[in-house]
């Protein structure tokens, strides 16, 4: 019964195909049966069956090994082909485009995939060659362009010396006709010229003796105008004294007897102190109207603005004088020890602006005057 359980198992083992399982129990048996046919057969045809299914595995795992070789090859080659394909037409593109280093680049990459050598080296071929062929036709045109323009430049320096002798011929007919055209407004000039100097002294010593004569006006206008208000003051200061002397020897009280009536006497006419202060003011403007006509000689002008230069202090002094009909502002500007005297007469009819007892214009009083 021993001997059959030991067959039994290594069947069983052998069934599964553990084919060690089922010799070792096939052993087993022979241990008990020595040298039996059965178990020994058993041994044999277990050991047979080992032999043949690692065979079988191993013609498994060599076809699979091939097959996944023969798959990576084929992945290899396909993605040689893409490569060598992508170089390719990248190659052609930039061809195409004239770009035959680039070119010959693309190419050598796809030759370097090892996938078609003949059409990489043809491609690299051509293109060079086209490189070539593209080089003596740019060489062809610049040496074309190159012979245009020499042309070109022949014809414009001829046209331009052209010009230049034209322009030569023209300019000396041009500065010809200058000069000519100049002598003769230089002789109409100094004709022109003779005469408004003729002119000009005729109404110079025309208008000299106008002023003369209205100055010579002016100045016994201005003197018999201070003479009469001197004479009317004196009459007036007289008239007053008279009044006043006549005034202290009268004896209001006295009368000549009794029942007579009070003696008569002469009016005698006195003036307030309004009257007396209007006398003055007059008086003042006319002395103030006199200053203004009067006419100072260089060096009486040096002297007075020397003297202003002493009495008023560095910088602009103003000093405004009112009278009756008239308003003045009188501005003494001293700047580095020099002083000028400035005025602004004011009128009802207008205003008028001196500097040193000249007269001078609105904008130059504002300019000097300003602090």
């Amino acid at each position: 019964a021993e001997f059959e359980a030991a067959i039994k198992k290594g069947d069983d083992a052998l069934t599964a195909k553990k084919y060690d399982d089922a010799i070792a129990s096939y052993n087993t048996g022979l241990s008990v049966k020595y040298d039996d046919a059965t178990a020994n057969a058993k041994i044999a045809n277990a050991q047979k069956s080992k032999t043949a299914e690692a065979e079988r595995l191993k013609a498994e795992a060599e076809a699979k090994a091939k097959a996944e070789a023969d798959a990576k090859s084929a992945a290899e080659l396909a993605k040689k082909k893409a490569e060598f394909e992508k170089n390719i037409k990248a190659g052609d593109e930039k061809l195409i485009a004239k770009k035959f280093d680039d070119a010959v680049s693309s190419y050598n990459i796809a030759l370097a995939t090892k996938y078609d050598d003949a059409t990489a080296n043809a491609k690299i071929s051509a293109a060079q060659k086209s490189k070539v062929d593209e080089d003596a036709r740019i060489k062809a045109d610049v040496d074309a362009k190159a012979r245009l323009e020499a042309l070109k430049k022949a014809k414009e320096e001829a046209d331009a010396k052209a010009k230049i002798d034209a322009e030569e011929k023209a300019k000396e007919e041009a500065e010809a006709r200058a000069a000519r055209e100049a002598r003769e407004k230089i002789l109409a000039e100094v004709e022109a010229a003779k005469k408004l100097k003729d002119d000009a002294i005729k109404k110079a010593a025309e208008e000299a003796k106008l002023k003369a004569e209205a100055e010579a006006k002016r100045i016994a206008d201005a003197e018999a105008a201070k003479k009469a208000k001197d004479e009317q003051l004196a009459k007036m200061l007289a008239e007053a004294d008279a009044a006043k002397a006549s005034k202290a020897k009268e004896d209001p009280k006295k009368k000549t007897g009794a029942g007579s009536q009070t003696q008569k006497t002469e009016p005698v006419k006195t003036f307030s102190e309004e009257e007396l202060a209007q006398k003055k003011a007059m008086e003042e403007e006319a002395k103030a109207k006199a200053d203004l006509a009067k006419k100072m000689t260089e060096a009486e002008r040096d002297a007075f603005l020397s003297d202003l230069a002493k009495k008023y202090p560095e910088g602009v002094t103003v000093e405004d004088q009112t009278f009756l009909k008239m308003k003045i502002t009188r501005i003494i500007v001293v700047r580095n020890k020099k002083a000028h005297e400035y005025k602004k007469i004011v009128f009802s009819y207008g205003t008028y602006y001196k500097k040193d007892g000249n007269d001078i214009s609105k904008a130059i009083y504002d300019a000097e005057t300003r602090k």
